[in-house]
């Protein structure tokens, strides 16, 4: 607000003395002049790839910075932006802990790597979130799938197979 020569950046009050014209029964009177401030905010959106982020009624798919202008409940204009950004998903991997030969019955270490948390499928007996072990059969297929959930929760998943033999030298 601008007054006297002054801007203000917050609100203040203004009092002042008036003579009638006899020159006596001083008036004091005071006024509240309120400076409004307009509203700024950041919003930080992570997303996962394919995922969309509704801001301002708009539907967005892609990284970017978006703004939004508004009047505010006192009448200022207002801006709120939108850091939006996508997440990689995950890039899981599958590896053996010990020795890679496994016969007929044996049990197999598997660790994934790659994420935050990790949900294993297959016949596994033991699964500890990135650590899984199960028993491999000769000569049939072990499939061992994971699926890792990164922070911001984009998922990705890998497959491991693994044939044992039936005797090991």
């Amino acid at each position: 607000a601008f007054y006297d020569n002054t801007w203000y950046k917050h609100s203040f009050t203004i009092g002042d003395t008036i003579v009638n014209a006899f020159g006596c029964d001083s008036i004091i009177y005071q006024t509240k002049v309120v400076v409004n401030h307009p509203d700024l905010d950041t919003v930080t959106k992570v997303i996962c790839p394919g995922d969309s982020f509704i801001f301002d009624g708009k539907i967005y798919t892609r990284a970017g910075i978006y703004a939004h202008h508004f009047t505010n409940q006192n009448g200022c204009d207002s801006l709120v932006t939108l850091n939006l950004m996508i997440s990689p998903t995950p890039n899981i991997q599958i590896n053996y802990l010990g020795n890679p030969k496994f016969c007929d019955g044996d049990t197999i270490i598997l660790q994934a790597t790659g994420a935050e948390s990790y949900i294993w499928e297959g016949y596994l007996f033991d699964r500890d979130n990135d650590i899984a072990r199960a028993v491999v059969f000769a000569p049939i297929e072990n499939k061992f799938i994971v699926k890792g959930r990164n922070v911001y929760g984009c998922e990705n998943t890998a497959t491991i197979t693994y044939t044992a033999n039936y005797c090991c030298d």
